[in-house]
């Protein structure tokens, strides 16, 4: 059962992320049904397969988050509307010179918020299954990872390939449009590969196995990251080059304060800084260094307009402090806004904070940063656990690459990164934090 369960959950992985990320909700459709299905033969299972999370605030919360959400499409009176978003009310008021409304929902753009909180169900769905998967796999942690490292390896290959091949000029995507959706991804998948490589060369020493077996494993491993932070750099991603170093510098820091004497503790996040600068030193290629020389500008807007980008979304989260303007309804509330780029269409806050509380509101977004305390909080106590100290060291490198990602882009908006991000929540919420 698990094994199968761990291979539908692969599955729904690689199929997002080889649609472009799963951005289209026609491609997005089969990696949710996937991950519905696998949910289903789940649950059928006898009670004693139902082991449940230790931790009922997580889940407490993620039941309140949907509720919220899903609270945006029912359509309202205008008088109880007036009261719990004005903005919306208003623009429903304008419409009266066209029809006569007499309710509307919170969300300006219901259509894309039903299509928007199917995405998270499935989310949630990943959260819960990894979850179980990560408990279920006590005697071998690793494994619960397998998928992921195999998805993301492959993309790196093929974005190795698209430097090598296509002469100068070149930067590694992968199968996604955006070069920083790709070096998201590998990012949070780099921490686990350094994680698991020293989870191998720990193994208790026997005199009847040989060493050789670990110290392969770990080379291999080793080699794996070193492709994948190579791919990260050809990327050409400046934020997605600073996030793998990053997650690998907290990841290493917590793996070897884990196994590490007290009297060398101390010294080991100061190796980590020290390793992080050598490597952003040595390790960007000229094209690379070009990109972070002219800062002003990204493939894509400038530093100005994101800017702009950001103060516009300020305005449009003091208009719907509440409840939102809706899941996925960004692009269409904006417009009331909008002042940065008046020439295009700014469908993303290009920082995935202020868009998810311009999408939730305030209430919602604190919910979410309550999840998200909790399980770094978690994580971090199951460091001091033998068992599951490096896959925790693992967890948490990769949630610190994705958490400063996000200031300066889209990443959790990209479903197969949003389903990774899942995948390494639920496993975090697996951790039995107790001391032994």
């Amino acid at each position: 059962m698990r094994f199968a369960l761990l291979a539908v959950l692969g599955a729904s992985l690689g199929y997002a992320s080889l649609k472009y990320g799963g951005v289209l909700s026609s491609d997005w459709r089969l990696s949710g049904g996937l991950i519905g299905a696998g949910a289903l033969c789940w649950s059928l299972r006898p009670r004693e397969f139902l082991t449940p999370a230790r931790d009922r605030l997580v889940p407490a919360s993620l039941f309140a988050l949907l509720t919220l959400a899903a609270a945006q499409l029912p359509p309202l009176p205008l008088d109880l509307l007036r009261i719990l978003s004005p903005n919306r009310a208003a623009l429903t008021a304008s419409l009266a010179p066209l029809a006569s409304p007499h309710t509307a929902p919170l969300s300006v753009l219901p259509a894309a918020t039903l299509d928007h909180l199917f995405r998270i169900a499935a989310y949630v769905l990943v959260f819960v299954l990894a979850g179980w998967l990560a408990r279920s796999f006590k005697e071998r942690p690793f494994l619960v990872v397998l998928p992921i490292v195999l998805v993301a390896s492959a993309e790196a290959a093929l974005g190795l390939i698209q430097v090598y091949g296509a002469g100068p000029g070149g930067f590694a995507r992968g199968t996604f449009p955006n070069r920083n959706h790709f070096a998201g991804m590998l990012a949070m998948t780099l921490p686990f590969l350094l994680a698991w490589a020293l989870a191998c060369l720990r193994r208790r020493k026997s005199r009847f196995h040989s060493p050789a077996a670990p110290a392969f494993a770990a080379s291999v491993l080793l080699s794996l990251a070193t492709v994948l932070l190579v791919a990260v750099v050809h990327s050409l991603s400046r934020m997605g080059f600073l996030a793998a170093l990053f997650g690998l510098a907290i990841a290493g820091t917590a793996a070897f304060s884990g196994g590490a004497r007290r009297r060398w503790k101390l010294w080991v996040p100061v190796a980590a800084v020290a390793v992080s600068v050598v490597a952003f030193a040595l390790l960007p290629t000229g094209a690379l260094i070009a990109r972070f020389g002219d800062l002003a500008a990204t493939e894509d807007i400038s530093a100005d307009t994101r800017a702009q980008i950001w103060r516009d979304t300020f305005s449009l989260i003091r208009a719907y402090p509440l409840f939102g303007c809706g899941l996925g309804a960004y692009e269409s509330a904006l417009l009331q806004f909008k002042t940065a780029a008046p020439m295009f269409t700014v469908d993303y806050a290009h920082n995935d904070y202020l868009q998810i509380i311009a999408e939730l509101g305030l209430p919602a977004a604190l919910l979410l940063a309550l999840i998200a305390g909790r399980l770094l909080i978690g994580t971090a106590a199951a460091l001091r656990r033998e068992d599951s100290n490096c896959l925790a060291a693992g967890c948490l490198g990769a949630l610190a690459a994705i958490l400063l990602h996000s200031f300066v882009d889209f990443n959790l908006y990209i479903p197969a990164n949003a389903l990774l991000l899942s995948w390494i929540a639920g496993i975090s919420s697996s951790f039995d934090t107790r001391l032994p």
